[in-house]
């Protein structure tokens, strides 16, 4: 049995930490003295001489190449370090902390033994300083757990009051059993890896305050955790056992994860509430081997205050992908989700990573989320899934830098040799696009082509206040395509449209259930110079199509007109609207519209005046002005099977009717 005393000046230590975005930390100051004691669970207890601590192996008990130490206290101030050095091979030293505070470090933390990875366990927390460093040559391990498992099965723990067993096997697991709740805190701190090694971190409460940990080519591994039977580290993230409670993950005043230099590492964080306010994430490359990933998986997920989570590749392998799931919401403001490919020596540039979220909620204001290429490499994609609504916003900002709200793939290099933009998938329950700085948009400059945009949703889409829908194309590439699937579509002052300058314009497919309303809004397929053939547009399945000073649009400028296609349950409803498909020196294009409630195909018994025909038609009975539009067919025949049908189409088969490639 393990005998132990206490033997420590008690330190301040006085966190108010609510669960909101708002959190104040009254730390400890780093003046006082430093104490390295053993508690004499493995040796005598005894205190050890500093400022230099020689922390010898003879201190604590070697199992195989597992050398364990227990400390009742583990503090260091400035300018003072503690030194692990041990005379037989190592590659694991487990440092537990079984006092009643926790531990203050302000020092050098050094392990003298070639590729060792440490284990520093304390269930009461650790607070690392500015002056804090941490040097060794393997993983470094920093935990509130109660136990460490191993792949024996034998268990270490961290609380004298519990059993606790060694071993010569590899450790495998940390155990938190939820009846304490204490930080591991960075404030200022600088702690590093090394190189191609893993930083791992597993707390209730995982705070930086203008802090950097970086692991250069390797991985950052950050676990908010209350309780957990088991939570293991391996190359593809981290594992939680069934039983897992969330804790919190918050980094602010300029904090920053950073595991890219030449080499991009990856990051896995596991959280209940992730905040990131005015910090970063980084995963850049600049060399041979594709970038890392970045992984969150939270239940809240909020990024604030120019915030900012980047993966790039400024060399010939591609950049990481960003990977983002969140139980309930995601918020962001002012802040950026981006993956870049830039190779500024001119020569084969890696593709850009994909941005991938699923959550619960997104609201998304004066920021963005963007895939760019701004060389050969092709630009990544982005997938947006909402199990519920999607929120974009652009509000009134005196920071140039913050006035848009986006989501947003592009291919920037006017290069005959630029790469094709990425693709943007959007599903949710209903999406709202507000403000006149508010986009959804694909665009391309050179001669890639530019990506497509899908939007699918179970309910509305909203446009409102000078909102837009894009894709364009100011170079030699072709526009991307636009579909969208919804129950209603809803323009107020807002734009949806594809748009070339020197190629063929884009397409754009709108399948609606119950209604299709423009209120001084346009829907455009239009080429605004050169010879390209205007872009097509259908809109399919609407009960109504509402047009109110507004425009349908497939013009050209040189080339042939586009096709606009409308497929309607009732008559259309136009005042002061212009539909068009014209071209100013080219061919025009076609205008088709089927109306299933009017009978094209019976024979009249008499004659009709014409005039009245059109009338019954087209009038609008109000005083509104009068607006026409040209109904093609083979009247008085049975439809042809490749004339313009009275039934609904699906999305896929009106796809397939404006040879339409959906990659």
């Amino acid at each position: 049995m393990f005998l132990w005393r206490e033997k420590a000046a008690k330190k301040l230590y006085d966190c108010a930490y609510p669960y909101g975005l708002l959190f104040v930390c009254l730390l400890p100051s780093y003046s006082v003295s430093a104490q390295i004691i053993t508690d004499g669970s493995l040796g005598a207890i005894t205190e050890l001489a500093g400022p230099d601590f020689h922390i010898d192996a003879h201190w604590g008990q070697q199992w195989g190449k597992n050398l364990f130490h227990s400390f009742q206290q583990f503090d260091l101030a400035e300018g003072e370090s503690a030194r692990f050095t041990s005379l037989h091979p190592v590659d694991n030293v487990i440092a537990r902390i079984t006092g009643e505070h926790p531990s203050q470090i302000n020092g050098t933390v050094q392990v003298d033994m070639a590729q060792a990875n440490l284990y520093l366990l304390n269930r009461h927390g650790f607070l690392f300083g500015p002056q804090a460093k941490i040097h060794l040559d393997g993983d470094l391990h920093l935990s509130t757990a109660n136990q460490l498992f191993f792949s024996d099965n034998q268990v270490f723990s961290s609380d004298l009051g519990l059993p606790s067993a060694l071993s010569s096997a590899p450790p495998v697991a940390f155990g938190f059993l939820g009846t304490e709740s204490h930080a591991i805190e960075f404030k200022g701190s600088q702690i590093f890896s090394a190189p191609h090694k893993h930083l791992n971190v597993s707390a209730e409460r995982i705070e930086g305050i203008n802090a950097q940990l970086t692991a250069v080519a390797g991985q950052i591994n950050l676990v908010g955790v209350k309780k957990a039977e088991k939570i293991s580290y391996h190359a593809q993230g981290i594992t939680t056992s069934p039983d897992y409670q969330a804790g919190t993950v918050h980094f602010t005043e300029n904090s920053t994860l950073d595991v890219g230099k030449q080499i991009a590492g990856n990051i896995y964080i596991r959280s209940g509430q992730f905040v990131l306010n005015n910090s970063e994430i980084i995963a850049n490359t600049d060399g041979l081997i594709e970038g890392g990933i970045i992984s969150i998986i939270a239940d809240e997920f909020v990024l604030d205050n120019r915030a900012r989570i980047d993966s790039r590749t400024f060399g010939p392998s591609r950049s990481g992908n960003i990977e983002i799931h969140v139980t309930h919401q995601a918020y962001l403001s002012t802040s950026d989700i981006l993956t870049t490919s830039r190779n500024p020596q001119d020569v084969v540039a890696g593709k850009a990573g994909n941005i991938t979220l699923i959550v619960g909620e997104l609201k998304l204001e004066n920021s963005t989320i963007s895939t760019d290429t701004f060389s050969t490499g092709r630009g990544g994609d982005i997938h947006i899934s909402a199990r519920q609504g999607i929120h974009v916003i652009s509000r009134p900002s005196n920071n140039p830098f913050f006035i848009l709200a986006a989501i947003q793939a592009s291919s920037r290099s006017d290069d005959a040799r630029a790469g094709d933009a990425g693709r943007i998938t959007v599903q949710a329950c209903d999406l709202v696009l507000s403000g006149e700085n508010t986009r959804i948009e694909n665009n391309t400059a050179g001669a890639g082509r530019g990506g497509n945009i899908y939007v699918v949703l179970k309910n509305a889409l909203t446009l409102e206040d000078g909102a837009k829908i894009s894709a364009e194309s100011t170079g030699m590439g072709d526009a991307g395509n636009i579909s969208i699937l919804a129950k209603q579509v809803n323009l107020n002052h807002s734009v949806i449209s594809t748009e070339t300058s020197q190629a063929d314009g884009g397409n754009i497919i709108i399948n609606t259930q119950q209604a299709l309303s423009l209120l001084h809004s346009d829907i455009s397929a239009t080429v605004t110079s050169g010879q390209g053939n205007g872009g097509n547009l259908a809109i399919s399945n609407p009960h109504k199509i509402i047009l109110d000073s507004s425009q349908l649009k497939a013009d050209a400028r040189g080339g042939k007109g586009g096709l606009i296609l409308l497929i309607s349950g009732q008559p259309l409803f136009l005042h002061q609207s212009i539909i068009s498909a014209s071209s100013e020196t080219g061919l025009d294009g076609d205008i088709k519209v089927d109306l299933p409630n009017v009978d094209l195909n019976a024979l009249p018994s008499t004659f009709l005046d014409a005039s009245l025909l059109i009338k019954k038609r087209c009038e609008l009975r109000t005083d509104d002005q009068l607006n026409s539009f040209i109904v093609l067919g083979q009247e008085a025949l049975p439809n042809i099977p490749n004339d313009l049908q009275s039934y609904l189409p699906s999305l896929q088969q009106l796809e397939l009717l404006l040879n339409v490639q959906m990659q």
